[in-house]
């Protein structure tokens, strides 16, 4: 994978692009958390930080792209993230295991790279407040539910010295 990364960093430098947004959704380990990633191939820090010091040869900023709300089936199958799914993509809006579960896979896909810009996706997020949050909460606004849980994740972004 590192040398993957690689050869599209040098690709890059040829074509004159100075910007690398590497999407690792769940493919990077994060301390703690022995599912996330599990069996799916996962980047060290090492790894990370070697693909980040070969772009910077290149002048090449590296900018990790994680998720922070929904497009995590793969992680939310296992039952030690039960208490923390919305459904079986979402994680559950409000629930404060959630967002010290955000901050620990923020630090971990950050702290490998020189950036100080994060991308923080939020998309596919299709039935966001319809599964265990509106059996406990009951129905509220998509827009509200989002704007609350972005609102959320910015603090936690801000706390560490990011840019979304």
């Amino acid at each position: 994978q590192v040398a993957t990364v690689k050869n599209i960093l040098k690709r890059m430098a040829m074509m004159g692009l100075n910007m690398f947004m590497l999407y690792t959704e769940d493919n990077y380990v994060v301390e703690g958390e022995p599912y996330f990633g599990y069996m799916r191939g996962r980047y060290t820090a090492d790894e990370l930080k070697e693909c980040d010091d070969f772009a910077a040869l290149f002048g090449i900023e590296m900018i990790p792209c994680m998720q922070t709300l929904a497009h995590l089936t793969t992680v939310l199958q296992w039952p030690a993230y039960a208490a923390m799914k919305d459904d079986d993509t979402t994680l559950l809006v409000g629930n404060e295991k959630v967002y010290e579960f955000i901050e620990r896979l923020i630090v971990a896909a950050s702290e490998p790279f020189r950036s100080k810009r994060i991308h923080i996706g939020m998309d596919e997020a299709l039935r966001l407040g319809l599964g265990a949050y509106f059996r406990q909460h009951g129905l509220r606004s998509k827009f509200d539910l989002m704007n609350e849980h972005l609102a959320r994740v910015l603090q936690i972004v801000e706390k560490h010295g990011l840019k979304p």
